[in-house]
């Protein structure tokens, strides 16, 4: 199941962010009453229907799958409500780079010599 939660957050102005998730929260509540029908039609009255897509087609299908829905409505909620970070880029090539001393990365010493006798 992939989420399209980030994106929509990261296209919503902050102006309207809070009118937003105002409105993800009003689908949200008739998704778990059971309610596709009307969460349907509240996402089009809304706007959601073409910023959600996934979830419009969820609630439309036949069956609906209101399982799935819920799950993408509780993670796009849960993405308006994180504040928005840039992040440290050098923190994903920190995470990502060989320690010096390991079989993977340069350096020397014991970890190393005893990597390349195995």
């Amino acid at each position: 199941m992939l989420l399209a939660a980030p994106a929509a957050a990261a296209a919503t102005p902050s102006t309207d962010a809070s009118a937003y998730a105002a409105e993800v929260g009003r689908v949200l509540e008739q998704v778990v009453a059971g309610q596709a029908a009307a969460a349907a039609a509240e996402m089009r009255a809304g706007g959601l229907d073409s910023s959600e897509p996934e979830i419009y087609r969820d609630l439309n299908q036949q069956p609906p799958d209101l399982a799935d829905a819920e799950a993408r409505l509780r993670a796009l909620q849960a993405a308006l409500g994180a504040p928005a970070t840039g992040g440290d880029p050098c923190d994903a090539t920190r995470a990502t780079s060989p320690r010096p001393g390991t079989a993977s990365g340069t350096g020397s010493g014991i970890g190393s010599l005893n990597s390349w006798t195995r």
